[in-house]
C-alpha cells in the first residue's frame, strides 16, 4: 500500500470511534512532515441523527422546552415526548447504553429508560397522540 494511503487509512480508524458516539471528528493525522494536510482529515459519515438532534426535534414538535422535557415532572405533555425521545435514542442509537441514554436524558434511572421504551412500543399500536408525535419527529429528522 503506498504511505500516503495507510495514513489516510490510519486516520479513519482512529475516527470511527468517535464518529460512532455521534461527535464530529477533529483532524486527527499529520503528515510526516509536520503539516495537516485536508485530505488526512478522516471523512465524516453521519450514522444517523444524535441524541441532540432527537431531543431538539421532539421539544419542537411537542412544543415543550429542552428543560421541561428533561425535568421531573409527570404530567403527560412532558413525559410522553420525553418517552418518545427516549425510544428514538435507542431506536437511531443502539449502540448506546439505558443508562448513558438515562444520563442524558437529565440524569434518569436506567429502569426510567427500559419502562419509557416499553411503553411508547405497546403505545405506538393504538395511542393516536403517540403515534403523530413519533412519526412526526422521524419525518423531520430524515430531512435534517
Amino acid at each position: 500500500m503506498i504511505p500516503e494511503h495507510q495514513e489516510i487509512l490510519d486516520s479513519f480508524h482512529k475516527a470511527l470511534p468517535v464518529i460512532l458516539e455521534g461527535r464530529d471528528p477533529e483532524p486527527m493525522c499529520w503528515a510526516s512532515n509536520g503539516k495537516l494536510r485536508a485530505w488526512d482529515r478522516p471523512p465524516v459519515i453521519r450514522i444517523g441523527p444524535t441524541n441532540e438532534m432527537i431531543l431538539a426535534t421532539v421539544c419542537e414538535v411537542a412544543g415543550e422546552s429542552r428543560e421541561s422535557i428533561l425535568g421531573r415532572r409527570t404530567a403527560i405533555h412532558l413525559a410522553r415526548p420525553r418517552q418518545v425521545a427516549c425510544y428514538l435514542i435507542q431506536e437511531y442509537r443502539p449502540r448506546l447504553s439505558l443508562p448513558q441514554i438515562g444520563h442524558f436524558m437529565g440524569g434518569k434511572d436506567h429502569t426510567t429508560v427500559i419502562h419509557a421504551i416499553r411503553r411508547i412500543r405497546a403505545l405506538l399500536e393504538h395511542d393516536d397522540f403517540t403515534q403523530q408525535l413519533y412519526h412526526e419527529v422521524k419525518r423531520r429528522l430524515a430531512r435534517k
